[in-house]
This record gives structure tokens, sequence and C-alpha cells, in this order.
């Protein structure tokens, strides 16, 4: 990305700030003129009177326009790369509010780039499903994961409530938005656990607290991520930082991934088809409108929550049934993926297989559980394995690594997991195939969770 495109788009969108300061002053200026100018401003007529004129409070000059302006332009002349994209595009992100009250416009972009609103949905889906896997990693143990949040959170026990009430059973992760994922990913007594996956994150580098950064990126995720979830047209700031911030939080851990030391698999979690993401949002606007979160101006409501209040208050009886069934059927979408069942991660060397298998709920007994495979063989045969004999009968809800060995012309193998789901009660099957490359395997295509049907699995 030009960040001196980026950073012109600062220029311009600067200008359209100090007219609504000040309608007299001069927006063709070079920026540092025109930054200038601002700060005159701000110092000639106070804080407060600059936020009434922008909308904003005195404490949110400095926050949404002065301290960014000063980052950005800084990161600018220091820097041509990720860090000054990365600074001059949220400083758009958080000027763009403004001028879209005031001016009813976006943020002007320069940049070249195409902008897709399809990636955006699957990339703020993944950044939770991706969190709320990394955590289960760290915290097989469902009892002692509770233990752990009402240490961290005993100042909030309301938060811990409203969590086990949304939650699955046995899953307490379940019942958290993303906001709530990432301060368990972020707090100051967990952040070592994670802190190793950005040490070579140059853009880090910099920053004075590389916890903080992060816990910045992931609030800004989350106020776009919010934005989907309300049906609102993203704008192509928003579009190019969420492009940026998942490449710098995700790429770190699907390196972990290739190199088999962590069973999340971003690029397979990411990978889904278009009614997948939508049921996703679909089932957030519902968390998000249950637990009061809004989009937009503060105290106003969607349309429908209001029409969906109405009947409530009208058809007592009717209502609580028709919450019931949209509680269910959330809960049972949740079940369908395959975080909440299993997956398989796999690596390879020379002959032998390392396959490991994570189960998404910690009360399931993995002698419950059976694993198949099915090799692909160079002449494109196929060889079917039951490795379920292999599995430990004695061990719960935690990983458990599983080795064969495969022939030399095997070209690809694909895993059957096959896990027994309480809250769907019955059994399901998550899939997916690995391609051999010269000195290891890589995923050949995104898990699929399908109903047990008791057939063999098919290499793909």
């Amino acid at each position: 990305m030009n960040s001196g495109l980026v950073l012109e788009s600062i220029r311009l969108a600067l200008g359209k700030i100090l007219f609504l300061i000040d309608p007299a002053a001069k927006a063709d200026e070079p920026i540092d003129a025109l930054y200038a100018r601002y700060n005159d401003a701000v110092q000639r007529q106070s804080k407060a009177v600059i936020g009434s004129k922008l909308g904003i409070s005195a404490d949110s000059v400095r926050k949404l326009i002065t301290d960014p302006l000063n980052f950005a332009l800084s990161a600018a002349k220091q820097s041509d790369g990720t860090l000054a994209a990365i600074t001059c595009l949220r400083c758009l992100f958080l000027l763009e509010p403004i001028l879209q009250r005031k001016l009813s416009c976006d943020a002007p972009l320069l940049i070249d780039e195409q902008t897709d609103v399809g990636q955006a949905r699957k990339q703020v889906r993944a950044v939770e499903l991706i969190l709320r896997a990394m955590i289960r990693e760290k915290h097989v143990d469902e009892d002692r994961l509770l233990e752990r949040l009402r240490v961290l959170f005993a100042n909030a026990p309301k938060d811990i409530n409203r969590w086990l009430k949304d939650a699955d059973p046995g899953d307490v992760l379940s019942g958290m938005l993303l906001r709530d994922l990432s301060a368990v990913f972020t707090h100051a007594e967990e952040w070592n656990l994670y802190e190793a996956l950005y040490d070579r994150v140059k853009i880090l580098e910099v920053a004075s607290d590389r916890r903080n950064t992060i816990e910045t990126y992931l609030a800004d995720v989350n106020s776009i991520r919010n934005c989907v979830a309300h049906h609102k047209n993203l704008t192509r700031v928003q579009i190019e930082l969420l492009n940026v911030y998942y490449a710098e939080l995700v790429e770190p851990i699907q390196r972990l991934f290739r190199a088999g030391r962590t069973g999340v698999n971003p690029e397979a979690i990411a990978t889904v088809d278009k009614s997948t993401v939508d049921r996703y949002l679909d089932l957030l606007r519902e968390d998000l409108d249950r637990v009061g979160v809004e989009t937009g101006e503060t105290g106003r409501r969607t349309k429908w929550i209001v029409g969906l209040t109405a009947l409530i208050l009208m058809v007592v009886v009717g209502g609580f049934a028709l919450q019931y069934f949209l509680n269910r059927a959330g809960r049972q979408a949740r079940a369908m993926e395959y975080q909440s069942l299993g997956w398989v991660a796999a690596s390879a060397a020379g002959g032998n297989v390392q396959a490991r298998i994570f189960l998404g709920n910690a009360a399931t007994d993995f002698g419950h559980v059976s694993l198949l495979a099915a090799m692909r063989m160079q002449n494109s045969t196929e060889r079917a394995l039951d490795l379920s004999q292999k599995v430990t009968i004695v061990q719960r809800g935690a990983q458990e690594p599983v080795s064969f060995s495969v022939p030399a012309e095997t070209k690809a193998v694909t895993f059957c997991l096959i896990v027994p789901s309480a809250e769907l009660e019955s059994k399901y099957r998550v899939t997916q195939t690995w391609n051999f490359t010269e000195d290891d395997l890589i995923p050949a295509s995104a898990r699929i969770v399908t109903r047990e049907d008791g057939l063999a699995c098919k290499a793909k």
C-alpha cells in the first residue's frame, strides 16, 4: 500500500475538518501547514469549542483527532512501510465518523486497491473464531478456565454471568463476543501465553506496548464487525484498515500452524462460503441486540427490534416461545461449527505422519471419538485407514497425538474425525484433506462438518 497516497488522503480529510472549525480557512495547503492551522485553532478556540463544532466531546478532540494526526505524520516521516500505512489509515478511520455526521461524506482514500466487502465479512468472522480457538487451546479444561476467568474479571461478575447464560453447555467461550475474547486475549495476566506470537511482527517493534497495540487493533476490528452485523455499508477506509489488521494479527498464527506448533488454522477458518458467513452474522446480530450493543447514534434501536419488542408486549407467551426457538437455533448453529466439535492438525516427516486431534468440548471423552483416514496415491488409487484404535480412551477434551506411516507414493490424506455432539444429540463428521509436499503436509481444503452417516472416509 502506498503510504504517500494515504497521507494525501489525510490532508484532504484534515482540510474538511478545518472547514468545519473555520469555514474561512484554506484547505489547499501542504499537510504540515494544515496541521499547524489545526493546532492554532485548538489553541485559540479551546478543545470544548472545537468539540462542539465537530459534534464530539472536548476530551475526544485529542483522542480522535490530535493524537492520531500527530502519530500518523510522525510515522509517515520515519517510514513508508506498514507502520505508516496503519497509522494513516487509522487516523482516517477515526476522522471518518465526524465527516459522515457533519458533511455526509466518507473519508477520502486515494489508493488504487480494490475493496472486497465479501472478504471483509469473512475476516471479521474469522478473527472472532481464531481468538476463541487460541484461548481454548491454552485452556482446555473448562473448570479451570472458569476459575481463571473469575480471577481475571473479579470486578465484572455480571459479564461472567452473561457469558455463562449465553454459552453452550460446557463451553463458556461460546458465550463471549469478540470484545470479550479480546479482553481475555490481551489481559495483562494472560498476555504471556500469546506474546511470543508477535515477536517477529516488525510493525509492533516500534510500539511501546505490544499488548496495548493488539488491544487497539481488536477494538477497531470489533467496531467494524458491529457495522457489518447491522447491515451498515463498509467504507473503503474500514475495509483497507481491516485488511491490514487481519494480516498483522492472523499471519503469525498461520505460520505457527504451518510449523505444527498450534492446531488453529486461520486459513481454514476463513475459507467458508457466503451462507456460513450470513448465518454467523445473523446469530451475531441477535447476540449484540440481546446485550444492548449498538452501532450508530447512542440510544437508537434497529427497526426490527422495536417490532419484536412490541410483539412480545402484546403476546407474552408467543414472545417467550419465539425467544426460546431463536436461542435454540443459535446454539445449534454454533454447535455445527467445527470449533465446537473438533479438528485434526497434521505434519509429516519422511514417511511418518503426526496427526493431532483437538476437541472443541472439554467434556468430550476420547473414547467416543473415531478417526478415519483415506490416502490418495500418485496413481489416483485410494487406501483407507481406521486410526480409532490409536486414540487414547482415558482422556477427555485435550489434545491427542496419533502417529502412522504412509507409503512413499502417497499424494494426499483425508482425515474424517467423528465426534459426538451433546447439543445436537448426534454424531458429526469433520473432514479435511491435506496434501504432501517435499517435507511436510499442508491443508488442501477447509474443514467441512456433516452429520455422521457411517460411510467410509473418502480421499478427496
